[in-house]
């Protein structure tokens, strides 16, 4: 089955199917993506590692395989940061990246 989803790139963190991750984020762009997943994806999210922190992100060199994640809940914070909360579902092979705007970086 191919269907697209909006990615996470965590740095150094992997996700697993049925584990459990708490993520922080507090600029719009994130934000906005985070919506779109809720609007048109059923709060599910693509997360893939980038293991090596100094190299620069681009579409070439992201992993091909990822995590399929659902996102449980979505706290507002009063500081502006938006925190979610993330289980792991099954790993996926990526066949292609469509889009270096739709990547959510965690930095």
């Amino acid at each position: 089955m191919k269907f697209n989803l909006p990615v996470i790139v965590l740095r150094g963190t992997i996700l697993m199917p049925e584990a459990d991750i708490k993520l922080e984020y507090e600029d719009n762009i994130t934000k906005s993506i985070l919506e779109e997943s809720f609007l048109f994806h059923d709060n599910n999210v693509l997360i893939v590692t980038k293991n090596d922190i100094d190299e620069n992100i681009t579409l070439e060199n992201l992993p091909k395989i990822g995590t399929i994640a659902h996102i449980q809940k979505k706290l507002e914070l009063p500081n502006g940061k938006v925190r979610i909360f993330l289980k792991g579902i099954r790993r996926a092979e990526i066949i292609e990246f469509l889009n270096l705007m739709k990547i959510l970086l965690n930095l």
